[in-house]
């Protein structure tokens, strides 16, 4: 496929760029109006907006409310509303830290920090979310209760059950292999961060590649190759400077302080 198409009465069209890579014009739009956003945050704030600290901070307290709002899409798409999504959530979060900091280490007289119990955690979550999800479908799709009502009424629901499992108080984290994941105290590392980032590029890279060897088998038109390779390419350009740029996030003084009390030393000044 070249980047000219065929219009009604035959004659050559060329395609536009944007065409050719087939960028939802849509999106691209929002695009440039958060780069504009940002730009002026970045201007006032002297740069702090866009700074590795500022930006590992917006990542990690995305990261819930990003996947509840893949969840909440396929809800809207059907045309129905789910607003019990935070009850459930925190009854979720209620019952994994309830589960690796006391049920499952008195169970197994393990202790606290045992990989093998914050992996049996997460299993436990993803278990009892599947549950409170099954439950919600069932009643709105097969016994017909309108979806407002039953996620109104669950909304009170894992409210409470959530206050009861924790009796009311704060669960405090502090497994080492937890805060790996990110947080306030902990994170990967910069060469377990760059591992990923490659393993995310070339599992991106994989799909385009899987994607268009599809399109090609059943028959469709598929882009030319210098617009895979660029999608492709800004994909991975992504991926890796958003790596690299969190990689420059120094670590926190009040932690680095602890790390040299830890080993007996004294911490230096600057």
């Amino acid at each position: 496929m070249s980047d000219q198409g065929l219009s009604a009465q035959g004659t050559a069209q060329r395609r536009s760029v944007i065409d050719t890579l087939e960028i939802d014009v849509r999106l691209l739009g929002m695009l440039m109006a958060f780069a504009a956003v940002a730009i002026v945050f970045t201007v006032w704030t002297g740069g702090t907006f866009v700074g590795p600290r500022n930006v590992f901070n917006i990542a990690v307290q995305t990261v819930p409310v990003a996947i509840m709002a893949c969840g909440m899409v396929f809800v809207i798409v059907a045309r129905h509303i789910d607003l019990s999504v935070g009850s459930m959530l925190a009854m979720c979060s209620a019952i994994m830290a309830m589960s690796q900091t006391a049920w499952l280490p008195s169970v197994f007289g393990t202790e606290y920090g045992n990989p093998a119990v914050l992996a049996m955690t997460v299993v436990i979550g993803l278990a009892f979310g599947t549950l409170m999800g099954a439950v919600t479908g069932w009643l709105v799709g097969y016994q017909r209760i309108p979806s407002f009502i039953v996620t109104l009424g669950g909304l009170f629901v894992w409210r409470n059950v959530n206050w009861f499992t924790t009796n009311g108080q704060s669960v405090s984290l502090t497994d080492p292999n937890l805060l790996m994941f990110g947080g306030t105290e902990g994170v990967l590392g910069a060469t377990a961060s760059w591992i990923l980032g490659f393993i995310a590029a070339a599992v991106a890279v994989w799909g385009i590649v899987a994607s268009r060897r599809n399109k090609q088998s059943h028959g469709f038109i598929v882009k030319p190759v210098w617009a895979e390779a660029v999608m492709a390419g800004l994909i991975v350009g992504v991926i890796l400077f958003f790596v690299g740029w969190l990689s420059r996030y120094p670590i926190p003084t009040a932690k680095l302080k602890r790390l040299f009390e830890a080993r007996g030393e004294i911490m230096p000044e600057g």
